[in-house]
């Protein structure tokens, strides 16, 4: 399989509460299946703030968002979610941002 990727992608890092404008600002953040059900895992304490911040719509279910903002977002502009339980529980797409998967069916 070949891979191709922009000159920048392996220098990209996070800037955290530094940066201008963040990656999930005004997106429609889809949670995946894997992820849902790492959640559905937690406590049910744990995992209710979590569920309150999620919505189904045409059978997917996705972040609902505040302000064109996820509500996960903290004030350091860090997802919460990452923070407090790790990467196995956020969504895919943010996990991968800020790549782009294409399968091009070879």
């Amino acid at each position: 399989m070949k891979v191709h990727e922009l000159a920048f992608y392996s220098k990209f890092n996070c800037l955290g509460k530094d940066c201008p404008y963040t990656c999930c600002h005004g997106w429609k953040i889809i949670y995946d299946e894997d992820s849902l059900n790492h959640i559905k895992q937690l406590p049910f304490k744990e995992r209710l703030p979590i569920q309150r911040g999620l919505t189904k719509k045409d059978g997917m279910t996705l972040i609902k968002l505040k302000k064109q903002l996820c509500p996960f977002l903290t004030a350091n502009k860090t997802c919460g979610i990452q923070e407090q339980y790790g990467k196995a529980y956020m969504p895919d797409i943010c996990e991968i941002f800020p790549r782009l998967r294409t399968n091009y069916h070879y």
